[in-house]
């Protein structure tokens, strides 16, 4: 995947002010999250937070619903933070014999509440 750069997250996002987000904070969110997807979405929760910390307000017939833009902000986190899981490749294997060896010869960890054939009924 190519560079993740603040204009590519700001252009994912619709580009949002500079005044509510600046190009330093989403530096230091991509820094941070190593993902394209990851960085947006946070981002996003960032913006969730700014407006869901505001109150609405109403001057005369100009109206500033914050509550409305934090919940849009949510609804896209919540779509890239999906995307993210997406993502990632999947996890279809074991472990190897050597760490099944060197789990059962460490001598610190605890027991098991499980063993095999815990759920046989005998013949007592």
């Amino acid at each position: 995947m190519s560079e993740i750069t603040i204009n590519s997250v700001r252009e994912e996002l619709g580009n949002p002010d500079k005044e509510l987000i600046s190009n330093v904070k989403i530096n230091q969110i991509i820094s941070e999250e190593k993902s394209f997807y990851g960085s947006v979405a946070r981002t996003a929760r960032v913006l969730y937070n700014h407006f869901s910390l505001k109150a609405s307000r109403r001057m005369g017939s100009l109206s500033i619903e914050s509550q409305e833009r934090a919940q849009t902000w949510k609804e896209i986190a919540e779509t890239y933070e999906e995307k993210l899981t997406l993502e990632s490749d999947p996890y279809v294997g074991g472990i190897s014999k050597a760490d099944k060896l060197n789990k059962s010869s460490d001598t610190d960890k605890a027991d098991s509440y499980f063993y095999r054939g815990m759920f046989e009924i005998g013949d007592d």
